[in-house]
């Protein structure tokens, strides 16, 4: 017979707490291993039952039970309570109930993970909101893995910065293909926050990315530095960076012409995660 946790939407927190900002916890997770495609559903997740919460114990359910952490785990099944109990059945992540309250998650992730494994998502009461919030909470994800991983740019004090729906705009009257827009405008986002000015931080290879799609002073365009270039574009880097996108993305049109969308990192660790899912008709 199949066990389900008995799952409660109040509880009361003990006096000392830590709770989690979305960024820390989304990158807690990320290093401990959580798979990329599992993250919108585990930051829902906390949400809903904690808050992000790492000392929650819930309030008490209907069989005497208690659920306890940033995941609402049941001392009845999965963790093992302070004192023996009538309720207490087994201990599926052979853990004490206390150590899922610490301010290191790494347990509670673990047992979190095995409930998953043996049980389903449907283990929590809240998937079902969660499954219908997924975009959201993955676009989140990213965005925050991103940020924690340090692959930003500096942009230039003077810049144009677009919205995804003018940037799918101006690439279509380009002659750009509706059905890449979705790519684009993602590779934009990550790239440079649509920011035509942005000027990338220099790389290990002493090299600089500039523009709405970072491209390399190294092979596609050539800077006012000595550092010598392939210049693949024909074009001075300092063109990438006006207002007029037109010369931006003809470089980039070249760039997935000879390398494919591989060519950027942030198709690479995101936007080929996500494309599918997203749309650009609300743009026209």
């Amino acid at each position: 017979m199949t066990l389900y946790l008995l799952l409660v939407l109040r509880w009361p927190t003990r006096v000392q707490t830590r709770s989690l900002h979305r960024c820390e916890f989304a990158s807690q997770l990320y290093i401990l291993d959580v798979p990329k495609s599992e993250l919108p559903l585990w930051l829902c997740i906390a949400e809903y039952e904690s808050r992000f919460n790492t000392h929650v114990i819930g309030a008490r359910n209907a069989d005497g039970s208690n659920d306890y952490g940033i995941f609402q785990i049941s001392d009845k099944y999965w963790c093992k309570p302070e004192n023996r109990t009538d309720y207490f059945i087994y201990n599926g992540c052979n853990v004490n109930c206390s150590a899922l309250l610490s301010d290191d998650i790494t347990l509670a992730v673990r047992c979190a993970r095995y409930i998953q494994k043996q049980q389903g998502w449907s283990a929590w009461a809240n998937t079902n909101t969660c499954a219908m919030r997924s975009f959201h909470y993955y676009f989140y994800a990213i965005l925050l893995i991103f940020e924690s991983t340090g692959l930003s740019v500096v942009a230039v004090v003077e810049a144009r910065v677009l919205t995804r729906c003018e940037l799918a705009r101006e690439m279509f009257h380009l002659g750009i293909e509706k059905s890449d827009l979705p790519t684009w405008t993602c590779i934009a986002h990550f790239e440079s926050r649509l920011n035509t000015s942005a000027v990338g931080r220099l790389n290990g290879k002493w090299s600089n990315n500039f523009g709405l799609f970072q491209v390399s002073d190294r092979y596609w365009c050539t800077s006012d530095s000595l550092r010598p270039s392939a210049n693949m574009c024909h074009q001075v880097c300092q063109e990438l960076l006006t207002d007029d996108i037109g010369a931006a993305v003809e470089c980039a049109q070249t760039v997935k012409q000879r390398q494919g969308w591989k060519a950027w990192s942030a198709y690479n660790g995101y936007c080929q995660h996500i494309t599918d899912k997203l749309t650009v008709e609300e743009c026209f």
